[in-house]
This record gives C-alpha cells, structure tokens and sequence, in this order.
C-alpha cells in the first residue's frame, strides 16, 4: 500500500477548503456586483423613460415631436452610451437619436402608460457589446388615444469589460491563494505536527532495558496528550510485563535447578560403588518422585501457556458446586485424615462452566489451605449467591496471617509467601496462579484474604 505524507495530504485539504471558501466568496461578490449593474441600469432607464414621458405630455399631438425634437435631444444630452427611439402605434419611426438598427424581435413588449417599466432584455451583438432595451408606451398631450412607443437603448458594455477584468482578476487571485494555502498549510501541519515527531525521537530511544523512561506530556497539545498518555500507559505495562518476565525466567530457572540437581546428586551418589538391586530401585524409586514434580511443573506450565493465548477451550455445562466440591473433597480425604485436618462444606449453587477446570481450581485451594492448616483445625469451604447474576465459593483456613504487601502477588506464577518455603516440595509454586487463570477463563475472578489468624480465598462465578 502507498504510504502518503499527513503533512501533504493535511496541505491539501487545506488548500481545497480555502479554495472552496475563496470561490464561493468570489462568486458571491461577482452576481453581486452583476445585479447592482443591472439594477443601475434599469433605473437609469427608467428615469429617462419617465422623463420621456413628461416631455410627451407637453405637447399637443404626435405630429409636434418632429417640430420639437430639441427637447429630447436635450434629454440625453450627457448619456453618450444611451439612445431614444419613439415610434408611432403603426411602427414608423417618429424620432431617433442614433442609426443604430435595433432587431425589432430582441425590443420588450412595452409596459402601459400609466405603469412605470422595471426590466429591461439583454442584447449581446458580440462578445465585447453588451446592450440593454426597455420599451414602454407615452401618452402625448392630455388625450389617452395619443400614444407613442418609447424605446430606449443602454451600452453597458463598459460593465461587461469591467465584469471580465474582474473575472481574471477573481481567477488570478484564486491561483495565487491556492499556492499560498498549500505553502501555508505545509508550514501549519509540520509546526503543529513537531510535538508527535518529538513523540517518535523518544519512543526510538526506549528499549527493553530502559523502560523505566515516559514521554513528557507537559509540553504536549491537548489533541495529542491522548497518543502521549496511552504510549506511557504502554510503556508501564511493558515495563511490568518485562519484569515479571524476568522474576519468572529467574523463578522458573530456580524451580527447575532444584530437581534437576537433586537427580544429579542423587544418580551420582549411586553410581559410585556398586550397590545391590534393592538399593538401586530404591534410588528409582526416589528420582522419580523429582521426575513427578518436574512433570506436573511443566504440564502446569503448559496449561498456563495455553490460557494465556486462549487455547484453552472450555466444554461449558451446568455445574452443582456442592456437589463438585464434595466430589474434590473425596480426593483429599486421606491428605486431611493423616494431618489431622477437618473438612467443612456448606450452602450450594448453580453455575455454568467447564467441570474438569473447575474441580481443578477448587483442588488447587483445598490442596493449598490443608498444606496450611494446623492439626486439629478445620478447612471451611462455602457456598452461596452474591447477588442476582453472581456466585461466591470461599476456602477459608486458619493459619499465620500473610502481609498485604504479599496478598497481591499471591497469584503470579512461582511466588510464595517466605514461610511456606519449607513446604516448597510439595508445591510448584504455579497453583494459585492456574486459579487465576481458569477463573479467567470463565470470565470470573479470584481474591484473597488474610486477618486475624484466617486466610480466605474466593472464586466469584457469574451465573
């Protein structure tokens, strides 16, 4: 796709408009003064007609006009561009102030005596001349019967040669102010556009390792801080995401150096003298309860990865959560037996959900809190309604209280709270962190609590 400049594509709009504008205006002024010539024409005309027509009033008949045509010559004395013509009701010609022969097609029907003429035809002999005829009837001497045709014809054509200097004039200005609006508009887009460059020269300088650096959005316009505000919202995100990239490639290296080293040492501890097959299956025996938390580490990896790309589909049906937590509770009955930890289960609710995921998540908590209980104490799970679309399962056990400042941070991958390292082996540290991310995938969230000798974890479902 051909990529356009904004600084020239921004010019030329902007030309356009102010062309637009311009001609409109232009066109506006020139029908304007095209109707202020007409309408000066026209009075003109008239009041010669109506002066014509007082001369014709002062005279006896039709037959005194040609025995006094003074006082029509008179009365263009002073109007070179104007002639006068008087004809009788038969259509000869009783009077004429010029030889100039007037097609008698192009003459108006002439308007009554007693009316007062307002238009006048256009006459275009050629594209220099411009003529205006008005045509009206007089009544000579005080008898109505006596009338004659006055005929009166204006050169405008000085108007016409006027119009077309203005018209060229209009044009070459136009040209001028289409040049000026480009060169204008170019300079206007790249001054107001300097602030987004400016973005761009800083944004080229951030990289991976220097992404504690923002955009200055104090000198930045109010149409553009927007692209500034989000570009740093961005900026903080990325930052957040490439350290906890980085604590998780730290977390996970630790997790797996762990194992790995403990089967090394392990294998070659056996292998440094000959040992009986007892012993070596014992051995066996050991490296593959490490082989065991490798592999649920890295099918709880996978799983993770999988949700975080979406590429966990979820088999969606109705689901009791009373009935899928006693069903998670039967697993851990012999886990909570041998530590002395009591189960507790109440209320009920309908949700919608993926069975297999949920039992996973609600495993992931029991799992979680009978690690945490001590003997003799009882893990409380409960069940209810938060509201009309909202459903709450909570796993509540008592135990130390965990700092806030761990709270939040309870459900990123490998992290554990500093006194449940000594539990570390039996965890991989990624269980709450597949809660999360199931609870995600049912479009649900997952909290915790921590006060007064009681932790609580709680799923929230919409129904």
């Amino acid at each position: 796709m051909t990529r356009r400049s904004m600084t020239l594509r921004l010019s030329v709009f902007f030309a356009l408009i102010s062309s637009l504008i311009l001609i409109g205006i232009a066109w506006y002024l020139y029908v304007s003064l095209v109707e202020h010539f007409r309408q000066r024409d026209v009075g003109e005309l008239t009041g010669k007609v109506e002066l014509v027509r007082h001369l014709l009033s002062e005279l006896k008949n039709e037959h005194a006009i040609p025995t006094d045509v003074h006082r029509f010559r008179d009365a263009m004395v002073g109007h070179d561009t104007l002639h006068l013509w008087l004809f009788s009701k038969d259509g000869e010609t009783i009077f004429g102030t010029s030889e100039f022969d007037v097609p008698p097609a192009l003459i108006p029907p002439p308007t009554d005596a007693l009316a007062t003429p307002n238009s006048a035809r256009d006459w275009f002999p050629d594209s220099a001349r411009h003529l205006r005829i008005m045509s009206a009837w007089g009544q000579v001497g005080s008898q109505k019967t006596q009338q004659v045709r006055i005929v009166l014809l204006l050169d405008a054509s000085e108007h016409l040669s006027l119009l077309t200097r203005y018209q060229k004039t209009i044009l070459a200005a136009l040209a001028g102010g289409l040049v000026a609006s480009i060169l204008l508009g170019a300079w206007v887009t790249r001054r107001e556009l300097r602030p987004v460059s400016m973005i761009a020269e800083a944004a080229s300088a951030i990289s991976a390792s220097h992404l504690s650096e923002r955009l200055n959005v104090c000198d930045v316009p109010d149409e553009v801080r927007p692209l500034a505000d989000a570009f740093n919202a961005m900026l903080v995100r990325l930052d957040d995401s490439f350290t906890r990239l980085s604590s998780f490639s730290s977390d996970l290296a630790h997790e797996l150096r762990t194992p790995i080293s403990n089967l090394v040492m392990h294998t070659q501890v056996t292998l440094s003298r000959a040992r009986s097959a007892e012993q070596y299956r014992q051995a066996l025996e050991s490296n593959l309860e490490e082989f065991d938390r490798l592999t649920r580490m890295i099918s709880d990896m996978l799983f993770l990865a999988k949700a975080d790309h979406g590429q966990s589909a979820l088999k969606q049906e109705s689901l009791d959560l009373r009935r899928e937590v006693e069903s998670v509770l039967e697993f851990f009955e012999p886990l909570a037996e041998e530590r002395q930890v009591k189960l507790h289960v109440a209320g009920d609710a309908q949700v919608t959900g993926d069975r297999l995921m949920v039992q996973r998540a609600i495993a992931n908590l029991v799992s979680n809190a009978v690690r945490h209980t001590e003997s003799g104490r009882t893990v409380d799970i409960e069940i209810g309604p938060t509201s009309a679309t909202g459903v709450q399962l909570s796993v509540s056990n008592p135990g130390p209280d965990i700092a806030p400042e761990h709270l939040s941070r309870l459900f990123d991958r490998f992290y554990r709270v500093e006194f449940a390292r000594d539990n570390s082996a039996e965890s991989s540290g990624l269980g709450l962190a597949i809660v999360k991310s199931i609870m995600s995938l049912h479009g649900g969230t997952v909290s915790a609590q921590s006060r007064e000798g009681m932790t609580r974890f709680a799923l929230s479902f919409r129904r």
